[in-house]
């Protein structure tokens, strides 16, 4: 049986072992639209402090399940048992889709090159090239982006880091106002370091495929990057 896995996640990763250990004769293809074999999403931080070293962050794979890198899939045929990407087509008996999840942004990114999410290699890159020089605006209050802000606190090539929470709670709204003031208290320690509750993006200026300035109910910020890290939404189209 030729088993193949759209996605390059952990979870393609976990069920192709899975799968061959219990059905070992079985021919088991992951493909995936990354150019790097599947990696730990949950380290992405060492990718923005050092993004030629996702080999260190790379899940193991069982060396008889097939790599397909850079091949994203656009469609595909039931009828036929087919999957087509731009340049090949994969034949299946069993197709699993496995596509995770997409980040979300609050506006259109495509084509801005000092916007982005958090979410891949690709990403990561973005960020570390992106942030030299800049007034980085970190856009959330939980896990993804608090994260971030402590690894962009390690760096020297941020000017300013903005945090903009729209609401009035870092991580979970549970935590109590002794916590939050804990956690804030840490992290405004770096004199670089503004976190602006009650805050949100109202406007942006924008010139080609540049935003210069960013209009916040709070304020505004001028020679901006911007980072997503408001969550993420099920990639459901093709299930």
């Amino acid at each position: 049986m030729r088993i193949v896995i759209v996605g390059g996640g952990i979870a393609a990763v976990y069920i192709a072992n899975t799968l061959m250990e219990s059905a070992a004769e079985s021919e088991i293809v992951i493909v995936s639209d990354e150019k790097h074999p599947p990696y730990d999403r949950i380290h992405l931080c060492k990718l923005v402090e050092d993004c030629t070293c996702v080999d260190s962050i790379e899940l193991e794979l069982h060396p008889k399940v097939k790599l397909e890198l850079d091949q994203k899939i656009i469609s595909i045929d039931p009828a036929q048992k087919r999957v087509f990407s731009e340049h090949a087509a994969f034949h299946y008996d069993k197709l699993i889709i496995a596509t995770g999840s997409v980040p979300k942004t609050l506006f259109d990114i495509s084509g801005i090159k000092n916007a982005a999410t958090f979410r891949s290699q690709k990403d990561c890159e973005a960020i570390a090239k992106g942030m030299v020089g800049k007034n980085v605006i970190i856009v959330g209050a939980g896990p993804i982006a608090l994260e971030l802000l402590d690894t962009l606190m390690r760096s020297d090539a941020p000017q300013s880091i903005t945090l903009l929470v729209r609401k009035n709670y870092l991580y979970s709204e549970v935590i109590s106002r002794e916590g939050l003031e804990l956690i804030r208290g840490i992290f405004e320690a770096d004199s670089r370091v503004r976190i602006r509750f009650g805050d949100q993006i109202v406007d942006k200026e924008v010139e080609g495929n540049v935003i210069t300035k960013v209009m916040t109910k709070q304020g505004e910020i001028d020679n901006p990057i911007i980072i997503f890290g408001v969550g993420i939404d099920p990639n459901i189209p093709y299930a």
